[in-house]
């Protein structure tokens, strides 16, 4: 992964039957998603199976509950990253937490050009192979919307 390639220990959270998957698309650990419900038991979980109990950065796909948690999981100046917001968008900050660890907050929509070019670069060179789960034409999107909601896709 893109991360990886910066010498990250990437932590998946996904759900229990992607978790395989995860693994070996080169996550270091992959977390059930019903681990994460809460700080605590997160917490838990990454100690027991991580040996961590915070982490640096937060890439964060889905918001909701999950924005929540993870910002309460950042370590003292860590950096969370928002991407998505299908889980949902409103999420409740705590303003302290914000200010007295120094955490940076980001909003990533789209990348700069001089990002794009690296990747393609990365693509040229083989040193990053996106995942696709499946390929449609455009006359079957339909087809393509339908799976994509079922959410058994990885990636």
């Amino acid at each position: 992964s893109l991360v990886k390639r910066r010498g990250a220990t990437v932590i998946a959270v996904t759900s229990q039957s992607k978790i395989d998957q995860m693994l070996a698309f080169g996550a270091d650990f992959a977390i059930p998603r019903e681990k994460t419900e809460n700080v605590e038991l997160l917490r838990e979980t990454l100690k027991q199976e991580c040996g961590l109990s915070s982490v640096t950065v937060v890439a964060d796909t889905v918001g909701g509950k999950m924005a929540e948690t993870g910002l309460q999981m950042l370590d003292q100046r860590g950096r969370y990253v928002s991407t998505g917001a299908i889980s949902g968008a409103m999420v409740q900050l705590d303003l302290r937490l914000l200010i007295y660890r120094d955490l940076k907050l980001f909003g990533a929509a789209q990348s700069h050009a001089s990002c794009f070019a690296d990747i393609v670069s990365y693509l040229r060179r083989g040193e990053f192979i996106p995942r696709v789960a499946a390929q449609y034409p455009l006359e079957r999107l339909h087809e393509a919307m339908t799976e994509f909601r079922k959410k058994k896709h990885v990636g």
